[in-house]
């Protein structure tokens, strides 16, 4: 069943569940009302799920209902490391995917425990683009190696692949 027409056989009440959940961004506890309370049998499955989610998550997004992410400032997340007390070897930025689409997080990789990856940022796209994410996460990313005296890896910028070398594996 398409997205669409799952959206319309469902009661009402659960369109506001839904979509309250979608607004604060609680992408699987949308999936389980969805499952739990359509009333459907069988019983809507896990693409169903996603498909919906990713489907009522572009109309929110169009109409200006859903929550931006946090802006993740460069300071803020020099504060964060210093905070935490570690020592700093690379930033490096990787992809990943989920329902939603490829997104990047910025990482550092710290000394103390050995090539452990600290995630201090992740960079959504908008409407499922990769581009202003791509472009966003190298921008924060440079200046945050630039500022710690750290190298800057990024293996992929142009191909989004979870199979992708750390930069410990770049000896």
């Amino acid at each position: 069943m398409e997205p669409e027409e799952l959206w319309a056989a469902l009661p009402g009440e659960l369109h506001d569940e839904i979509d309250a959940w979608l607004v604060e961004g609680h992408f699987v506890r949308a999936i389980m009302a969805l499952r739990e309370k359509s009333g459907i049998t069988p019983t809507p499955g896990i693409n169903d799920g996603k498909g919906l989610v990713g489907y009522r998550t572009s109309v929110l997004h169009e109409r200006g209902l859903l929550k931006p992410p946090p802006e993740q400032t460069v300071d803020g997340m020099l504060a964060d490391l210093a905070e935490r007390g570690l020592d700093a070897v690379a930033v490096e930025i990787t992809w990943d995917g989920d329902s939603r689409g490829w997104h990047t997080e910025l990482c550092v990789v710290v000394a103390q425990p050995r090539f452990h990856l600290v995630a201090l940022g992740r960079f959504f796209p908008h409407v499922a683009r990769t581009e202003p994410v791509r472009d966003e996460a190298m921008r924060k990313g440079r200046a945050l190696a630039e500022r710690l005296g750290v190298p800057f890896h990024f293996p992929l910028p142009d191909a989004p692949d979870t199979d992708q070398p750390h930069w410990w594996e770049h000896g």
